[in-house]
């Protein structure tokens, strides 16, 4: 065994054990950080050393079982401290609460207001500004944009939406006459972000008229998509586009 390895055990000894007796919370020891030392020194131990090790190890699991009884003392007063407040809330007076709200208001609300010199000084600025002026449109006719330029600028979208919104559709009622759900992304997965998008509104569009429902399963967080049901065992939910965007 190397001597730097038996100097840093004994050091580790005394640093846990000093802060197990100056710590007021258990949590506050770093547990991860004294058994990663441990392992980086454990291959350099000797038979002898082993008895300091397993000593570390012993106060380790103290400082585990002082972090459960924590926890439940913690947990018991969650539970008892409603309690107790209600019972002293019974116990006081009219003038006697009123003095306790008085006491624990704490008010998050201010006035803001602007005063004369903060007027002044803002006609002040804007006084200093330049000031321009548009220039005239001369010999130049304003002419409404049609489709067609829309759509060379690039601001229209050459997307057929009752296109996207029957395939969408087909492979919702192609899956579900089988298997009875289909996972929400697994719809409207797409390469391309934006007709992600388009096929959740086609997805929308369908639920709003009633062909199809969603259903969110809270214990697997997800969506399904499934027939639309007459009993209402199923309703529609909302669904932030983050989900969709997070998918892709």
């Amino acid at each position: 065994m190397s001597v730097n390895a038996r100097v840093r055990l004994r050091e580790l000894l005394e640093e846990l054990t000093e802060s197990f007796r100056k710590a007021s919370d258990p949590f506050k020891i770093d547990i991860k950080y004294f058994i990663e030392e441990l392992r980086k020194i454990l291959p350099e131990l000797s038979d002898e050393d082993l008895i300091i090790d397993a000593e570390i190890l012993e106060q380790l699991a103290n400082i585990i079982k002082e972090q459960e009884r924590w926890v439940i003392g913690r947990t018991s007063m969650l539970v008892l401290g409603p309690f107790i407040a209600l019972l002293k809330i019974s116990t006081l007076s009219k003038e006697e609460l009123a003095k306790e709200l008085a006491g624990a208001l704490h008010p998050i609300v201010e006035l803001e207001q602007v005063t004369w010199i903060d007027v002044l000084r803002g006609l002040n600025y804007l006084s200093t500004r330049k000031r321009y002026s548009l220039e005239e449109l001369r010999e130049q006719r304003v002419e409404v944009a049609t489709e067609k330029d829309l759509k060379e600028l690039g601001l229209l979208a050459r997307i057929d939406l009752r296109e996207i919104i029957r395939e969408v559709e087909e492979k919702i009622l192609r899956h579900i006459k089988h298997s009875k759900v289909i996972d929400y992304l697994d719809v409207v997965r797409d390469r391309d972000i934006f007709r992600s998008f388009l096929r959740a509104y086609a997805v929308s569009y369908l639920a709003t008229t009633g062909k199809i429902s969603l259903y969110y399963n809270p214990l697997e967080e997800k969506y399904y998509i499934v027939k639309a049901c007459e009993d209402g065992d199923y309703q529609s939910v909302v669904i932030p586009f983050g989900v969709v965007a997070d998918a892709n």
